[in-house]
């Protein structure tokens, strides 16, 4: 009997959960379409700079920079082996400033120093390295 009189009520009070429960689910699903978004961007822009890395890296045109290291000296001064991705090269009798550009021109390559190993005799200098990519 009691059911009766608040039939109306109970009715509204229903309607009322069931579109805050509409209202809450459809706040969540927004949300979670929002954050997938925002991760498949995120993962575009790490996939676009991995392809970038990877062009950067890529061993023909990584070998064809380093072999420019040999320009920079006189082939005279030059010890230079080059097999595969290995490197060893040698420069003997460089002054100060050839030196500088050796060392600036192989520490901005994306190449893994083994050995880096400059010896002073008089003026000159001595450097030996030994890297792989």
């Amino acid at each position: 009997m009691i059911l009766k009189a608040y039939r109306n009520e109970l009715i509204v009070l229903l309607s009322a959960l069931l579109f805050l429960s509409a209202f809450f689910y459809a706040q969540h699903r927004k949300k979670a379409v929002i954050e997938g978004a925002t991760q498949a961007a995120l993962e575009a822009t790490q996939i676009k700079e991995a392809a970038a890395l990877r062009r950067l890296w890529h061993p023909k045109r990584l070998k064809s920079r380093v072999e420019k290291l040999k320009a920079l000296v006189p082939a005279s001064k030059t010890t230079w082996h080059l097999k595969g991705t290995k490197l060893e090269a040698r420069f003997e009798g460089i002054d100060g400033s050839a030196l500088n550009r050796l060392v600036g021109k192989l520490l901005s390559l994306p190449v893994r120093i083994t050995r880096l190993q400059v010896t002073k005799t008089g003026a000159s200098y001595r450097l030996e390295c030994a890297c792989k990519w």
